[in-house]
């Protein structure tokens, strides 16, 4: 396969920032007198929708907007004195795209001034052409760089650790891998029957260097 562009996800994917999330949903849930679902529930009903799959659900008032959670969360990651790195072997992967010469795009849920700031602290304009941040519906969000960018979906490659995004990259035509690192359980990325299955970010390297659908 000929490959030009490869797409993102970010949270679970790139950055290795669960266990300063989870503080985040313990900080939410207490802030508004609710239990808090444990980590294998999250895992389990996170999405990108994830008002209506996960807080909501689980006893947030419908009355609470994303705008309102996203503001404790940046609270909490501003206070917490624990900092999100990228994983393991994405550098590496990185290094790698910038050899190939690839497009390469970050499309996330991820609120706008998050994501602003992980831009600023982890230097992303160096490696990716363009991010696009509070994209809960990925596949709409698919679909208008395919309108507006000309994005051919038969030379993309999509990485996600969310089954339900995965599936609309798939839907598209797109390669797809599935990281089974990040926030989903193994069970929801194998329920999408992605092209490849990663448990590491250098798995990805590897994919793309040593298979020869890839490495074309």
């Amino acid at each position: 396969m000929a490959w030009k562009t490869m797409l993102f996800d970010w949270n679970g994917t790139l950055l290795d920032d669960f266990p300063v999330v989870y503080g985040s949903i313990e900080k939410i849930f207490r802030t508004y007198g609710v239990a808090v679902p444990s980590p294998d529930i999250y895992r389990e009903q996170i999405t990108s929708h994830y008002m209506e799959s996960f807080y909501w659900r689980n006893g947030i008032p419908r009355s609470v907007t994303a705008g309102e959670l996203n503001r404790i969360r940046r609270e909490h990651f501003r206070t917490c004195g624990a900092a999100p790195a990228l994983f393991d072997g994405v550098k590496e992967l990185l290094d790698l795209l910038a050899v190939r010469g690839s497009e390469n795009i970050i499309v996330t849920a991820e609120d706008e001034n998050i994501m602003q700031e992980r831009s600023i602290e982890f230097d992303l304009d160096r490696h990716f052409t363009m991010i696009i941040a509070e994209a809960r519906a990925k596949g709409e969000a698919f679909l208008e760089l395919k309108k507006s960018y000309g994005l051919d979906p038969a030379q993309c490659i999509y990485v996600d650790d969310n089954a339900d995004d995965l599936a609309a990259a798939k839907r598209l035509g797109m390669t797809t891998i599935g990281v089974t690192y990040g926030y989903q359980t193994v069970r929801r990325i194998m329920s999408t029957d992605p092209d490849y299955i990663a448990s590491s970010a250098s798995d990805i390297t590897r994919f793309l260097v040593n298979d020869q659908r890839l490495s074309a």
